[in-house]
C-alpha cells in the first residue's frame, strides 16, 4: 500500500498552475519535524514537495499560505528526467495529495498573515530545501557543490497531464 499522512507547516506559497488541458495544480513544499535531533541537539526537518490536482490544488490555492499548519494525505511518486545542464538522470520524490485539511486556527491564520507581509521565501530557495541534494552541502567541513538541475516547466506539467490519471502505484 502506497499512503502517506504527513502534518507540518508549508514552507512557501503555494505555486498554482493550469495545464494545457486546463486542470488545476498547486506545488507546496510542507515542513515537517523528522522526529530525530541533529548533532546540535536541535529537532530536525524534513522540506516535502506536494503535488495537488483538482479541488484539492483549488483549496490550497484559494485558502493557504506560507506558515499554515496542514494535514496531507496522498501518495509517494518518483520521477525521474534528464537533466538538461548535467545530461544526467535525475530521480526526485514527491507526494501526490489525496485529501487536505488546513489545522491553522483563525487566530493563528490573522497571525501568519501579519508576518507573512516581509518574510516570504522565493520557490527556489523552498525547493533547495526540500532538494538538499541539489544545493550547496557541508559534508565533514570541506564545502561540495552541487548543480540545480534545471526544470523545464513545460516538460513537467506535460509529464503531469501523461500521468494524472494513470495509476501511481504501478
Amino acid at each position: 500500500m502506497n499512503k502517506v499522512i504527513l502534518i507540518g507547516r508549508l514552507a512557501s506559497d503555494p505555486v498554482a498552475k493550469v495545464t494545457l488541458s486546463n486542470n488545476q495544480q498547486s506545488s507546496i513544499i510542507v515542513a515537517c519535524d523528522s522526529g530525530f535531533r541533529n548533532v546540535n541537539g536541535q529537532n530536525s526537518t524534513v522540506f516535502i514537495p506536494c503535488i495537488a490536482w483538482g479541488n484539492n490544488a483549488n483549496f490550497i490555492n484559494k485558502y493557504l499560505k506560507k506558515g499554515n499548519l496542514v494535514s496531507i494525505e496522498g501518495k509517494i511518486n518518483r520521477r525521474s528526467y534528464i537533466s538538461k545542464t548535467t545530461n544526467q538522470q535525475v530521480t526526485s520524490f514527491d507526494v501526490i495529495v489525496d485529501n487536505v485539511t488546513s489545522l491553522t486556527t483563525k487566530t493563528e491564520q490573522t497571525s501568519i498573515n501579519n508576518s507573512n507581509q516581509n518574510t516570504t521565501i522565493s520557490t527556489e530557495e523552498a525547493l533547495s530545501k526540500a532538494f538538499p541534494e541539489t544545493a550547496v552541502t557541508n559534508l565533514e567541513q570541506s564545502e561540495q557543490k552541487v548543480e540545480k538541475p534545471n526544470f523545464d516547466q513545460d516538460e513537467e506539467i506535460n509529464w503531469f497531464e501523461e500521468n494524472e490519471n494513470n495509476d501511481i502505484n504501478k
